[in-house]
Order: structure tokens, then sequence, then C-alpha cells
């Protein structure tokens, strides 16, 4: 990958002149190190446990580290056999390059050093120790060994999850990777709906991280409504499902999900069996939006559109020229700049989803540690919907993203008289129609701020809302408008 090229040749760079790396069936070094989070950790005590440990040596700038790591196989093999699971492992992230006093915020992703953030989503302990790096002597990142209980160190180098675990039982002796019973974690998926009051389908993806299992029981709760789903399965070792249940959302519902039940027992660990959301509503638009994409470093593997609700692109961009900073068309006038674009959505109620595309199938994760590669979009003046990317491979499609108020056709369906005044207010509106309506107003997040139905001619709407741009949608039998008001 393009991503290898320059980070190995730094890494290379960097130890040139050290020492040769520590040889295989070497005494491990011992150590006794905190993590970024103050937890202790000692080899020889784990060592004195019967336990097997793994340490992957890496920099928070290194390409190949950041690529396996984000493969998950340290991950599921952490979530079986370590303290969440049947505790035959221990798994420690070393970074073994920033200097002490930027470890932490280049593991967060903050900073130029770093290729993102580290610490999101990953359950084993992460030690940011230039020392215990040197004292293992290594010659690359990332540097991979395996310590078995008796204490001697071999480099075992970057193997999928099961060849993590056949590696340590062929090369350990008496060593026996065991899985557990009833083992499973939950995760309950994003909740987008068009507007308030949708019914929708709340998705749980549970994966099995022990022994098969064959039964679930699943307890979602939304304010204190709570209903429990039981289904049979067929998962086999981290194999996963999605167990789905019906709820009607609303803007902020908070959503919680938990597995109660495996095979008809008790989880073996509830701390990763519950899962929350909060639901989000689409947020609301006009026809004329301005539309902002901040490219990466190679614009010419980018592309993106907006799709309708039949799944259809009404809207389209990229790829952008390529640059000739290097042989996968880096640089160039079209990396990491803003690409805007003045559109006009099609007309009818509707909601719209974002697809971003990279045809290297990195994402948009290559520039510079200040740029923000993603897309952005803007409704009269104000940004109403924003996307942050990184690497997401070829594709990825953000589910309703925005939702057009405004009917398809003014002249049959607009009101013929519609006044709202003072605008802006301090929240008291006078609305002036020649028509008896209704009225709701949503903020620029989507969620619904206030409703009144059945309101004469002349009417006022007293809004108790923070300062900013609101969207109110007037509505009367057929007839539909929606306008901007703006609370001082």
């Amino acid at each position: 990958m393009k991503t290898k090229l320059l980070l190995v040749v730094a890494a290379l760079f960097i130890y040139a002149n050290t020492q040769a790396q520590i040889a295989d069936g070497s005494v491990a070094p011992d150590f006794t190190v905190d993590d970024i989070f103050g937890n202790t950790h000692s080899l020889q005590d784990y060592l004195d446990d019967g336990k097997t440990v793994i340490l992957n040596i890496s920099a928070t700038w290194c390409g190949p580290c950041w690529n396996y790591m984000q493969g998950g196989a340290f991950k599921d093999v952490y979530l079986s056999h370590g303290s969440l699971g049947s505790g035959d492992i221990v798994i420690l992230y070393i970074e073994g390059s920033a200097n002490p006093n930027e470890a932490v915020d280049l593991l967060y992703g903050i900073g130029d050093n770093t290729l993102g953030n580290w610490v999101d989503g990953t359950p084993y302990p992460i030690i940011a120790s230039q020392a215990l790096a040197s004292s293992y002597q290594i010659s690359y990142f990332p540097t991979i060994y395996r310590i078995c209980p008796d204490g001697f160190v071999f480099e075992m180098g970057q193997l999928n999850r099961q060849g993590i675990i056949n590696n340590l039982e062929s090369n350990c002796s008496g060593v026996s990777i065991d899985n557990v019973d009833d083992h499973v974690a939950a995760e309950v998926k994003e909740i987008k709906v068009c507007e308030d009051g949708e019914t929708t389908e709340v998705q749980i993806e549970v994966t099995n991280y022990g022994n098969t299992i064959t039964s679930l029981e699943v307890e979602v709760d939304v304010n204190g409504v709570i209903e429990t789903v039981t289904e049979d399965v067929s998962v086999n070792k981290w194999g996963t499902t999605i167990v789905g249940v019906e709820i009607t959302a609303n803007e902020g519902d908070q959503v919680f999900a938990e597995v109660i039940s495996v095979n008809n027992n008790s989880p073996h660990n509830p701390e990763i069996t519950l899962s929350e959301t909060v639901t989000e509503v689409a947020a609301p638009t006009g026809r004329d939006v301005v539309i902002n994409v901040y490219t990466d470093n190679y614009p010419g593997e980018i592309s993106w559109n907006i799709l309708d609700e039949s799944g259809n692109a009404v809207v389209s961009g990229g790829p952008y020229q390529e640059g000739n900073d290097d042989q996968w068309g880096g640089g160039g006038p079209d990396a990491q700049t803003t690409k805007t674009y003045e559109v006009n959505l099609p007309g009818g109620e509707q909601c719209f989803n974002i697809e971003l595309l990279d045809s290297f199938g990195d994402g948009w994760s290559l520039s510079a540690a200040n740029w923000d590669p993603g897309i952005e979009i803007f409704y009269q003046g104000e940004s109403i919907y924003k996307e942050v990317v990184g690497n997401f491979g070829f594709e990825i499609e953000f589910d309703k993203a925005m939702k057009h108020l405004v009917t398809m056709n003014a002249e049959d369906f607009e009101f013929q008289t519609l006044n709202v005044y003072p605008n802006p207010s301090n929240g008291r509106f006078n609305v002036t129609s020649s028509d008896e309506f209704e009225v709701t107003v949503f903020n620029m997040q989507g969620k619904k701020v206030y409703q009144q139905k059945g309101l004469s001619r002349n009417a006022t709407l007293n809004l108790n809302e923070a300062s900013g741009i609101y969207i109110a949608e007037f509505i009367s039998g057929t007839k539909k408008s929606t306008q901007k008001l703006i609370i001082k």
C-alpha cells in the first residue's frame, strides 16, 4: 500500500544506528510499567501466574502498525482469551517511539506524528514507553514478541487471530488456549430516522468470543420502556449475528441494548454485553444547499454521491486531479483542499444519504495532521451536517444525513400568504396566513423543539430556545411551507 513506503523507510532510518534486535530464545527483559490509564503491569507477575504475554511494539506514525491494529486480530484474541475472556493471554500495546510528553496526545490522534486515535476501540492495555521498547532492542516497527510462561522471548510477526493462537500453543510448552462458554459482546448500531415518531428497527450486533452459541435473549430499553427478544442462532467463535427490535424513535432517545442470556445461561462477562446509543434525526434543509468536500492527499481516488431514498445518486463529485508527488498520484492542486458545490436538491419531502468512495481502498485517510478530510453541508449559510472520515476502505454510507422539508410544487401546495415577523426576534414570532395552520419547528440538528396545532390565521409563536437558526414547517391540509426563524 502507498501508506507503507515513507513510514517503513522512516522506521529503518530511526533504528539504523541501534544495536541488533534481541535474539530469539533470550530471557525476556523484565519490566514494571504503568499504562496510559495508570494501571500497573509487571511481566514477572504475569509469567508467575502462567500467562503468555504478547508485546506489540509500535509507533503512532507507522502505517503498517496502524493497518495491523485496525485489522482487529489482537482485539478479537484479547476479548476471547484476555482478562475479559478465558484469561490465558496478556496483550500489551507498547508505543515505543513518541517522547513521553507527547505520547498520550499522539495515541489519541492529536498532533503531527500520528495516523489516528489508537485508543478508540482498543480493549487491551496501551503503554507509552520508549525505555521498554529500547530494552527489547527492536529494529523496526511493528515488532511483535511472544513471551511464554517460561520467560523466553521470540518474535512472532503479524499473524491473523487463529495464527496467534496456533503460534502460542505450538511454541509455548504446556500452553493450551481454552475457549469459554456463553461469551459474547453486543454493539447497538447507530439509529438515524427522518423525523420524530418514525418506526425503525434497532439493530444489535452480537459477536461470539467463545464456544458456539445457539440462542440469545436481548433486552432493549428506550427511555425506560423495555422490550425483550429471544432468537435461535448458530454462531461460531468470532462470528456475528444481528438481532433486530422495532421501536418508535425520537431525537435524543437514549437506547440501551443488553444480551441477558446466552444458550439459556447468564453471559460469561456482562461487562461487554451492554451497549448504548442516542437516536438522531436527519438535519432539516431546503432545496438550495452548499456542499464542501475536503479532499485528502490522493484526490484522484476519491468521489462522493448524495443518494435519494431510492438509492439513486442525485448529486455527485470526483474523482479529482491527481498529483505527481509519488507513484500513486499524491499531491497536486486538488489535494487537501476544499471543493465547493452549490446544488439544488430534488423536490418533495425525503431523506438523503451521503456516500463516500475511495478507489484505492484506504478511505480518505492520508493528509496533514491539521487537515480533516470529509464532507460538510450548508443551508442558508449554516452548517447542518458534517462528517470527518479516515480509513473506511472502499466506501462508506451515512444514512439519513439530511431531510428536505420543502414540498414538490410550490404553486400547487404552498400558502398564498404566509408572513412571519419580526424575524430575527427574541423568540416571539407573529404569523399571518391565508389559512388556518399547524407549525413544527426544528433546530439545525433535526430535533423538534416546538409544535402547535389549530392556529388561527393570526397567531403568535413563543419559542423558548437558545439563540440560533431554526426551521419552521407550516402545514394547512395539503399546503405546506418552510421558513427560517432566527432567535437573537
